[in-house]
């Protein structure tokens, strides 16, 4: 992965070690709320952390750079879904 900073590199990296960490937490929460109306922003979580498997197994960088802003999105889309989701029914 040539043509990129070691700083910004660094940072997609633990972007995505961030994204898989509650990819698996979402995983894990899943399993115990099966019947939660919580449930699709779990699935969120867990498809934001397979995603993030990406950016270590990208070939190039522009293509690693893509699958950080879709890791990102659907972690970010996931923990607001399970907030809203929430607070609505708590």
């Amino acid at each position: 992965m040539t043509g990129e900073h070691d700083d910004l590199r660094t940072i997609r990296l633990r972007a995505a070690n961030l994204s898989m960490g509650i990819g698996l937490l979402g995983l894990l929460l899943a399993f115990f709320y099966l019947s939660s109306p919580v449930l699709p922003a779990f699935i969120l979580l867990v498809l934001g952390g397979v995603v993030a498997i990406g950016v270590y197994r990208a070939r190039d960088t522009s293509m690693s750079r893509w699958f950080t802003v879709w890791s990102l999105l659907l972690t970010v889309a996931g923990v607001g879904a399970a907030a809203l989701i929430g607070s609505l029914a708590g």
